[in-house]
């Protein structure tokens, strides 16, 4: 799971640093899924869909915004566990944060809805800046 996750960031870094208007991600492994649904609700890209042969998602980047930096938050080897009371204290106003949680693959406000902690996984590094 952790490498699929680890090539689609890079890949997503890769196409917004260049300002590309789409790229295309190896629809792999159902993270992939997530984190780019996840993506999209909280407005970090605008759109993405899968190919007719389900083998790519093509992924439509949010002009209104200049790319954040994606980050991984968690290794492949050691993990580090969020409970819900550091997440609420502490990464309440965080951007975006995709968390491995008892209940899936959660964004960090959906697991305070929930009440959950878990493994965070992608942080988005620096905040989204509108073009001016």
């Amino acid at each position: 799971m952790f490498h699929h996750l680890a090539n689609t960031v890079a890949i997503l870094n890769s196409g917004g640093m260049t300002k590309r208007t789409f790229i295309k991600v190896k629809s792999s492994s159902q993270v992939v899924k997530t984190l780019l649904h996840a993506l999209y609700t909280s407005g970090i890209i605008a759109s993405y869909s899968k190919s007719f042969d389900n083998s790519y998602f093509t992924v439509f980047f949010a002009h209104e915004y200049s790319w954040c930096n994606l980050k991984l938050a968690s290794s492949s080897s050691p993990k580090t566990y969020i409970s819900y009371i550091t997440l609420s204290k502490q990464y309440r106003t965080c951007p975006f944060m995709l968390i491995s949680t008892s209940k899936g693959l959660l964004t960090h406000t959906e697991a305070l809805e929930n009440h959950l902690g878990g493994i965070p996984l992608v942080v988005v590094s620096f905040g989204l800046i509108p073009h001016k």
